[in-house]
């Protein structure tokens, strides 16, 4: 999480201490944590949609080899880590596919049945587009 220079700072270094924060001042001011939960389900969507496409630019999280002709391929400069040839965009089709489940769960929002009904199927669609 730490170590920038090798791609630290992942998305899971940027969840896990807000939602240490998140509940330490819930238990100190007395609320729930699942009724402020849904209040983070979109924002989290759209900066891990900014994340992948911080990946594109550092060059990391790539995709399988596609055709060279495929629309949008992505070359690399070879390296240890980096196969040679065109990638898939994986990166990109993350992002779109975050922001379409940011989409869904602000269309959510008004209609939710329980308190963290937004937070887990930001969750739950979050995994699946993994």
């Amino acid at each position: 999480v730490f170590n920038l220079r090798e791609g630290g700072m992942t998305i899971l270094g940027g969840i896990i201490l807000p939602a240490i924060v998140l509940f330490i001042t819930c238990r100190r001011r007395g609320i729930e944590p699942r009724n402020v939960l849904d209040a983070f389900a979109a924002p989290l969507l759209l900066g891990m949609a900014i994340g992948r496409v911080g990946c594109v630019l550092h060059g990391c999280c790539f995709g399988d080899a596609c055709p060279v002709d495929f629309p949008g391929a992505l070359t690399y400069p070879a390296g240890p880590t980096m196969p040679p040839g065109p990638r898939f965009p994986a990166q990109l089709f993350e992002a779109v596919a975050d922001l379409a489940l940011m989409g869904f769960v602000i269309w959510l929002m008004p209609r939710l049945r329980f308190a963290g009904q937004a937070f887990w199927v930001t969750l739950s669609g979050y995994g699946a587009i993994r």
